[in-house]
């Protein structure tokens, strides 16, 4: 199952785009955030150029608290009430993911940047309020899926089949208040 949210913002070869990416085929569940610029024609996104980021659980939660209201932005707050975003190096270099509260207009501002070995490329883009509404719909769904790491929707009933562990492969009892276990590994999630 691939669960998709993607966010235009054309500006006659100045714009830019996101997706944001549920993918949980094969048992296994990872989620993207993509991010490219317009191209210099205005008709098209420059995916090819773009930046694409897995994302863990605990970046997806850092997201949900931004756009649920709960923080202004992304990490933690320094005095001056900058936030740190969030960063990860991999063999590859680093990359960084800014969301905040946008200043100047209702909303919220996201920028991505990579560093690979001396190549830096940045990509900002606004949501509105009712984009940063969907975009958390498709966070929450995405930390439910990490959480239980095999959530499938029941097509045969039409409803959503309960969670259930991956190590025990039974449905948690919901009159117990242990959590059923969360498959989180140790891998980098970028």
């Amino acid at each position: 199952m691939k669960k998709e949210y993607s966010v235009y913002r054309a500006n006659k070869g100045q714009g830019s785009a996101f997706r944001f990416k549920i993918d949980s085929r094969n048992d296994e569940c990872t989620c993207w955030l993509s991010i490219a610029n317009e191209k210099a024609d205005g008709k098209v996104f420059d995916w090819e150029n773009g930046i694409n980021c897995k994302i863990g659980l605990a970046d997806l939660a850092e997201m949900a608290l931004v756009l649920e209201g709960r923080q202004d932005g992304i990490g933690t707050a320094n005095e001056k009430g900058y936030y740190s975003g969030l960063f990860h190096k991999n063999a590859n270099g680093n990359s960084t993911i800014d969301l905040s509260k946008s200043t100047q207009r209702p909303g919220f501002r996201l920028n991505v940047g990579r560093d690979n070995g001396g190549q830096k490329t940045r990509i900002s883009t606004g949501l509105s309020v009712a984009e940063g509404y969907n975009l958390l719909q498709l966070i929450q769904h995405g930390i439910l899926h990490l959480m239980t790491d095999n959530w499938q929707p029941d097509a045969s009933k039409g409803k959503t089949a309960e969670p259930t562990s991956k190590a025990s492969g039974k449905t948690p009892s919901k009159s117990s208040n242990t959590p059923a276990p969360a498959n989180m590994g140790d891998d980098a999630p970028f």
